[in-house]
């Protein structure tokens, strides 16, 4: 008997029941010099995504529509996210505007 097992992300508040996908996968966004470096590849839900402020500003990675937030990040340091269903991949830093990204974000 193979069982599922169910993992629970909190998105905006709301709990969200993810079933885990057999091989999920992990990406990284790199803040610098006041762009993000974003990976190409597609995203799935229950995959996770480290941002990484490697420049001399605090930033945010930010979803437009406000489904997700990193919240501020100082130079050095990080955050790793677990992408939730229902999420946009275009996102954008509150302090600076101009600095915008898209992850390619499927279904499961």
């Amino acid at each position: 008997m193979i069982l599922k097992r169910r993992q629970f992300l909190a998105c905006s508040g709301a709990a969200l029941a993810v079933p885990a996908r057999a091989h999920d996968k992990s990406f990284t966004v790199v803040i610098r010099s006041f762009s993000f470096e974003v990976p190409e590849s597609e995203l799935h839900p229950t995959d996770k995504v480290t941002f990484v402020n490697h420049d001399i500003a605090a930033h945010t990675a930010s979803a437009i529509d406000g489904s997700w937030d990193t919240g501020i990040l100082e130079k050095g340091e990080s955050i790793t996210l677990t992408i939730a269903q229902g999420w946009i991949g275009d996102f954008y830093c509150v302090f600076h505007p101009n600095m915008t990204g898209t992850l390619l974000i499927g279904s499961l």
